[in-house]
């Protein structure tokens, strides 16, 4: 389940430094994944789970230091020892924050989740507009599993981000628009640069990141059209 730990992060999780565990396996194929290792089966099996109860210990070795965990992937919602492991990570150390990173596919596990109060924070990653999100996704009807964890969060007490990053072929101006208006109603939209470095898909190692100006010059847009904040983020 758990397959890497980071003692520090100043960027995980907005105005909190946390740890960060991956989880290993996902339910999406997104051609321009970078978290290769953590997703292809075949390279998933060359790294070893790393025990739940000595992950925990590490955290709490570092409770001085740290507020926060943020737990991503993969996805770490295809995981029935999530939640457990929450609910242990919770009744150890009662006064951390856990920041859950998801793609969304699994509301009624979400909904859980915020439910038993497990998890403080929630980042949904929208890859794409309805009728790309098949080829975005590399899986068939992932949209309306997406759209009801949206409306899951928008209806929701808990802190939460929606994020698209802007991969050419697969994100554009108009996809963003038609994103922000099913979000609109949200606090906070970020877009995030595509990076190229490693993909799943390898001829998207070859796909040209769209330039910072372009994703700023939409960000603008969306800030002067909508009541959300927006966030880009650049690598």
């Amino acid at each position: 389940m758990i397959k890497s730990f980071i003692g520090t992060s100043l960027i995980d999780y907005p105005g909190v430094l946390s740890a960060v565990l991956f989880f290993g396996g996902c339910n999406f194929r997104c051609p321009f994944c970078q978290n290769v290792d953590l997703v292809l089966p075949e390279r998933l099996k060359n790294l070893k789970d790393l025990d739940s109860k000595e992950v925990i210990e590490m955290i709490r070795k570092r409770i001085k230091f740290i507020d926060g965990v943020t737990i991503t992937g993969g996805e770490p919602t295809i995981h029935k020892e999530l939640s457990p492991f929450l609910e242990e990570l919770k009744e150890r150390l009662p006064t951390i924050k856990v920041k859950l990173d998801t793609n969304g596919s699994n509301p009624s596990i979400l909904f859980d989740l915020i439910n038993d109060k497990l998890i403080d924070y929630v980042a949904v990653d929208i890859k794409s507009s309805f009728r790309k999100y098949n080829y975005a996704t590399g899986t068939q009807d992932s949209f309306n599993s997406v759209s009801e964890t949206i409306n899951l969060l928008l209806l929701n007490n808990i802190e939460y981000e929606f994020r698209t990053t802007v991969v050419p072929k697969i994100v554009d101006k108009e996809d963003i628009l038609e994103i922000a208006n099913l979000v609109k109603s949200s606090k906070t939209y970020v877009l995030q640069q595509f990076r190229n470095k490693e993909t799943l898909d390898p001829s998207f190692r070859n796909v040209e990141p769209y330039p910072s100006a372009y994703i700023s010059e939409i960000a603008e847009f969306l800030k002067s059209s909508y009541n959300f904040n927006v966030i880009t983020r650049f690598y």
